[in-house]
């Protein structure tokens, strides 16, 4: 995973510990796949890309005043890498979790990379 993700997922956990509601993040494309993965799966409530000032609005969901962020955990880091077989995939327990991998179609959830039969590198858990 490069830096420019580790610093945004870094950010979402800080202001989801620090109870902020929304945030306001610079854009850039990984980032917006990332968003997109993780209003699919209800992690954030909304977000809003504003194009005069190229940033990302977005919205923290609250499940009984407590951010769905806030247990966030980064696996793969570059000098540490975590590739996860098909095979593997079933092994992991999602009913509580969200894993995120990276694949050769892209980021996908665990529930995606299942339904897909494809395994790849697993980049965070929420």
């Amino acid at each position: 995973m490069n830096l420019t993700k580790i610093k945004f997922l870094l950010t979402l956990k800080t202001c989801s510990l620090a109870k902020k509601e929304s945030i306001l993040i610079s854009y850039h494309i990984q980032n917006k796949s990332l968003i997109s993965i993780l209003y699919k799966e209800g992690s954030i409530q909304s977000f809003k890309l504003q194009n005069f000032n190229n940033k990302i609005f977005i919205h923290l969901r609250y499940y009984y005043n407590r951010v769905l962020l806030d247990s966030l955990t980064i696996i793969s880091k570059p000098s540490n890498k975590k590739y996860v077989k098909l095979k593997d995939l079933y092994k992991l327990n999602s009913k509580k979790k969200l894993f995120i991998l990276s694949t050769a179609k892209g980021l996908k959830s665990l529930l995606e990379c299942k339904i897909n039969n494809i395994g790849g590198k697993l980049l965070f858990v929420c």
